[in-house]
């Protein structure tokens, strides 16, 4: 069973009014995290597709009913993580991922949990020592995939813009944000 996560009561109408949307049927409980925010994290390039595992809206199936999706981001999406989240596969150390550090206040105090995640597409800024850019999106070129195992899936909204918001949490906290500004979860899943 999925559920609401918060650490107070502050924003959890809105959290359950994501999730209620998301899956199609009412919030069954709420629950509090063990972690906090951070304060900031970095950008690392554009989030190319979110890929999870949800029982969201299946008429006639059961509630642990597991489908795969894969949204693919139709606006700009950006990619933000925490440090050291991010490890080669080969070598198990910390990759080299270049992009700014993005202050992250204020954010809300409940979120929405939406799925299982199995993964993230992201094309990886590229960076000369003063400036970022993007590998060409026509190619698979600076195209990688990051495993999320045993992460969660989240989305809440900004509290100073409204703006939608994923979340890609595990039990230490979060690892990762996908922000844009079409973004957003309607009955049909992720949009934007």
């Amino acid at each position: 069973m999925r559920r609401v996560y918060h650490p107070n009561r502050s924003d959890v109408s809105e959290a359950l009014k994501i999730r209620e949307t998301f899956v199609d049927r009412p919030a069954e409980r709420q629950q509090p995290v063990p972690w906090q925010w951070p304060r900031s994290m970095r950008e690392v390039g554009r989030c190319e597709a979110v890929m999870y595992s949800s029982d969201k809206w299946q008429p006639g199936r059961g509630r642990d009913w597991l489908e795969d999706y894969k949204h693919i981001a139709e606006g700009v999406q950006w990619l933000l993580v925490r440090p050291g989240f991010l490890l080669d596969g080969k070598t198990d150390r910390a990759l080299d991922v270049k992009g700014p550090v993005i202050d992250l206040a204020p954010m809300p105090q409940s979120f929405a949990v939406l799925a299982n995640v199995l993964g993230v597409q992201v094309r990886f800024y590229l960076s000369d020592g003063s400036e970022y850019s993007l590998p060409n999106a026509s190619s698979d070129e600076g195209l990688y995939e990051i495993d999320c195992k045993h992460a969660k899936l989240g989305a809440s909204r900004f509290p100073d813009t409204n703006d939608a918001f994923l979340v890609i949490y595990t039990a230490a906290g979060v690892e990762l944000l996908i922000v844009g500004e079409q973004l957003a979860i309607e009955k049909d899943g992720i949009v934007g």
